[in-house]
């Protein structure tokens, strides 16, 4: 069929933007999981087999409660909601879920949040805290991944300029909660487990600042109460480095970086000085909340779905390349 000038025209201008104009707004190999459910969907983590996520769905956009919990199977696609009970209900990326129960903090049984757990069937639900101390409250709990007895945890306070800190809850102990860290001159938030066990990674700021660095230390179990020895500070570039995970082999830090722009991505950090690996590339949103499968092998993250930081986030995954997945391994 003969075409005419406007038509070759308009072909011409559809090839460009076909092999020019990226047809997504991401660089990376990520693919949004596709769950059927509205509202901000945020810190995923894997189950202990690989096959299923937990994760928050906050009904009212980030981080704006109530809030439920959910499990989604990978393979057949279910979607199971196992906390909803019209309050603020929130796991945390990480050692979220393990043996067959998944901890989370909430505030169902009072005005401050305390640590919970709940079966994976959402069949049993148990107050693993009692907060008594006035004015504070406990979140973003993950087990120690050898003991389900011990869960590290944060600190918070509603007063805003007290700065956050850490703490570990010991149920062998009759649910007894000491806290690892007393420093008022810095903010220390979101501990996360060593695959191993003997570590944590946490966040930490100069009070009341935003210049957030990645911290590991060695947790003590020896004494008579736990405690924190060889603190130190990654190296890492001078950006906001937050939402921090280990790496399955222990020799990486998953973490939500903005060193590579103005958006944040998630890199791994070497812990002892390897140059970083960018794992997930958005050109234009932010990505958050990372956790990585006990294989090493896949990156779970949250991703926001506008340039607005407050605005809702799906859930992406990403299966690393050989290359990648070489490089994790030095």
């Amino acid at each position: 069929m003969r075409k005419t000038g406007a038509t070759l025209f308009f072909l011409i201008v559809l090839f460009f933007v076909s092999t020019v104009r990226p047809q997504s707004d991401r660089l990376d190999s990520s693919v949004e999981l596709a769950i059927p459910l509205t509202g901000s969907l945020q810190n995923p983590s894997f189950s202990p087999d690989n096959r299923s996520i937990v994760f928050t769905r906050f009904l009212r956009g980030y981080n704006e409660g109530p809030s439920e919990i959910y499990t989604y199977d990978l393979l057949s696609k279910k979607l199971r909601r196992i906390v909803s009970n019209d309050s603020d209900n929130v796991v945390m990326p990480g050692h979220a879920w393990r043996n067959g129960t998944i901890c989370f903090a909430s505030d169902y049984h009072g005005p401050t949040e305390d640590i919970f757990t709940v079966t994976e069937d959402g069949a049993n639900v148990v107050q693993v805290t009692e907060n008594r101390e006035q004015g504070s409250y406990y979140i973003e709990p993950v087990f120690h991944p050898a003991r389900s007895d011990i869960m590290a945890f944060e600190i918070g306070f509603l007063d805003g300029g007290k700065p956050h800190t850490l703490a570990v809850v010991e149920r062998d102990r009759g649910d007894r909660v000491t806290r690892l860290l007393n420093d008022p001159e810095h903010d220390y938030r979101q501990p996360n487990w060593s695959w191993d066990g003997t570590r944590i990674v946490f966040q930490r700021a100069d009070r009341g600042g935003d210049n957030w660095r990645i911290y590991t230390a060695a947790v003590d179990f020896s004494g008579n109460r736990p405690s924190l020895k060889k603190i130190r500070r990654l190296p890492q570039p001078e950006a906001g480095n937050t939402d921090n995970a280990w790496y399955s082999n222990d020799l990486s830090i998953l973490s939500s970086s903005d060193d590579g722009g103005a958006y944040s991505s998630i890199y791994a950090f070497g812990v002892n000085g390897r140059a970083p690996l960018r794992i997930s590339h958005s050109l234009q949103f932010e990505d958050g909340a990372p956790a990585c499968s006990s294989d090493g092998r896949q990156v779970v993250f949250e991703a926001h779905t506008a340039r607005d930081p407050s605005s809702p986030t799906r859930i992406r995954l990403i299966r690393l390349s050989r290359e990648e997945l070489r490089f994790l391994s030095q």
